[in-house]
């Protein structure tokens, strides 16, 4: 297994005074926009929050996205409610969590979207999105508080795989 997926945990508490670059940030959204797309449409944006201040009401959308106060940045990503923006979203965040990796960062999803659609309300509130537009999540991005041990071979169980048919 390739050391950027060993290495890709989720994490929580980040270093409150590290401050990330506006180049690193280039780089991981980059890494967003290369990911996988349904017909190619590509239909993600992203909101790039570094203000602590954004970052703290932010953090308030729920009771396990209260670690959005500490992180250097979050990346909202956004997109119309197309085909398969969700699946198109989440590939992109996913190659954004391994480009953090790479950048020797950590990063953490904080979920938006939900069914009841008040917490994306709430947040096209804070970042002055437009309404016809979804909010699938909110990446944390920092360096971790503390470093967390990485994954490992033995983390493949043979029970969730079935050969040819279930």
């Amino acid at each position: 297994m390739h050391n950027l997926f060993k290495n890709r945990k989720s994490v929580r508490s980040f270093e409150p005074k590290f401050q990330i670059t506006d180049s690193q940030v280039k780089e991981i959204l980059t890494a967003g926009m290369v990911a996988p797309s349904g017909m190619n449409l590509k239909e993600y944006e992203f909101v790039v929050v570094k203000d602590k201040d954004t970052l703290k009401k932010l953090s308030g959308l729920g009771q396990y996205q209260a670690f959005l106060a500490d992180c250097s940045a979050a990346i909202i990503v956004v997109s119309t409610e197309g085909r398969f923006w969700i699946e198109d979203c989440s590939l992109a965040v996913g190659y954004m969590m391994l480009e953090a990796v790479n950048q020797g960062l950590s990063s953490c999803w904080a979920n938006v979207r939900k069914d009841d659609g008040d917490r994306e309300a709430l947040v096209r509130k804070i970042l002055n999105i437009p309404d016809d537009r979804r909010v699938l999540c909110a990446l944390a991005i920092g360096k971790a508080a503390a470093s967390p041990s990485p994954h490992t071979e033995d983390e493949y169980n043979k029970s969730k795989v079935h050969e040819e048919k279930w």
